[in-house]
């Protein structure tokens, strides 16, 4: 129980951290890193899941 609690401690100091940090960075300077993070996101999915589903086409099929 002791290892929870003090994960959500330092969880909390981060996201206070960040919640501090957001004051200070202007609004453009933090719509260009918002923007950069979720275009990273999405080409990490997108790329992921492309080929979702595919699979090599079976060698015994051709034979035939």
């Amino acid at each position: 129980m002791g290892e929870r609690r003090s994960a959500m401690m330092v969880g909390r100091a981060v996201i206070g951290g960040m919640k501090a940090t957001r004051r200070l960075i202007p609004d453009r300077l933090l719509r260009v890193i918002e923007d950069r993070v979720f275009y990273g996101i999405f080409n990490i999915t997108r790329v992921m899941n492309d080929h979702y589903g595919w699979r090599p086409p079976d060698p015994e099929e051709d034979k035939t």
